[in-house]
């Protein structure tokens, strides 16, 4: 059954009233939030967004019902898309209420502590890890279940490196990249972890796969440090690499995004924030509350 046009106008131009209050409350509720006000007003500033949101509808079809005919199919595409646009972003915005972070977030997250956790192993090539490594101080990953001499004299490893316009490997003395050795090793625990990851979300029934950045990747430290380097490898310009910056490493808005979803505080024992998720038991199989430090 049509609404009658009269009607309808007279609903959209209340929708549209609406809309604004909710824009001006939910700028309110966004300045109370980074004003330090309180974190509850990141929430409310997400719920009058969707409110605002979901407003629009109205108003869309209002303009849809004007141009009637003479819009065309074009312009009923156009309605279409706005309508569907509107209400996920909706959709989106209440999600946040509950905690609830998207995929490709995830992934411009994880590109970036990666990348930075890489640096924390040194440069690729180090004369101090080698001294250190001959003075028995330092030693590999697993060293006693490695099936070399244990001396590394003639030894050699493979370091990444950037030469004419790309990443390329350098076989180098094996006890000067006893860093990468060590890099490489992590990396591929952090890719399991990341291979389970993908299994559940396999299971939910979604395509999309997180996947950890090249080496070389926002690296400040070692051979790929003053290059610029895409998550795929590849050896951008400095300008290429700003215009997809904020594809592939958190930017402003999802700074604002994850810290309006962090609600205050939790300290309670058995209890977890919103941003956490609960394990499925405590250390050693212990009770999730079990209290593990007593204060005398």
């Amino acid at each position: 059954m049509m609404v009658d046009s009269t009607a309808l106008y007279r609903a959209a131009g209340v929708s549209a009233a609406v809309a604004l209050v909710a824009l001006v409350v939910s700028a309110v509720a966004l300045a109370l939030f980074f004003g330090g006000a309180g974190r509850v007003f990141g929430p409310i500033n997400d719920v009058f967004i969707a409110v605002a949101l979901i407003a629009l509808v109205l108003p869309i079809l209002a303009v849809d019902r004007i141009t009637g005919t003479q819009g065309g199919l074009w312009l009923r595409i156009v309605t279409v898309a706005a309508i569907t646009g509107v209400a996920l972003a909706a959709i989106g915005q209440l999600l946040l209420v509950v905690g609830v972070i998207d995929l490709q977030t995830i992934q411009r997250y994880l590109n970036f502590h990666y990348s930075v956790t890489l640096d924390l192993f040194g440069g690729d090539v180090s004369s101090n890890a080698a001294s250190y490594y001959t003075t028995g101080l330092k030693g590999r990953y697993e060293e006693t279940r490695i099936a070399d001499d244990h001396l590394l004299g003639d030894a050699t490893y493979k370091v990444g490196t950037v030469s004419g316009g790309r990443v390329i490997d350098d076989e180098i003395p094996a006890l000067n990249a006893l860093n990468e050795r060590l890099r490489d090793d992590y990396i591929g625990e952090v890719q399991a972890g990341v291979d389970r990851w993908n299994k559940v979300i396999e299971k939910s029934g979604i395509e999309f796969r997180l996947k950890l950045p090249h080496k070389g990747f926002h690296r400040e430290i070692g051979n790929f440090a003053g290059h610029h380097i895409s998550p795929d490898g590849e050896v951008l310009t400095e300008a290429q690499w700003n215009a997809h910056r904020d594809d592939w490493m958190p930017g402003a808005a999802d700074y604002t995004f994850v810290q309006a979803m962090m609600h205050g505080r939790v300290v309670e024992p058995g209890k977890f924030a919103n941003w956490i998720a609960p394990p499925r038991r405590g250390i050693h199989t212990k009770p999730i509350d079990f209290e593990y430090v007593r204060f005398n």
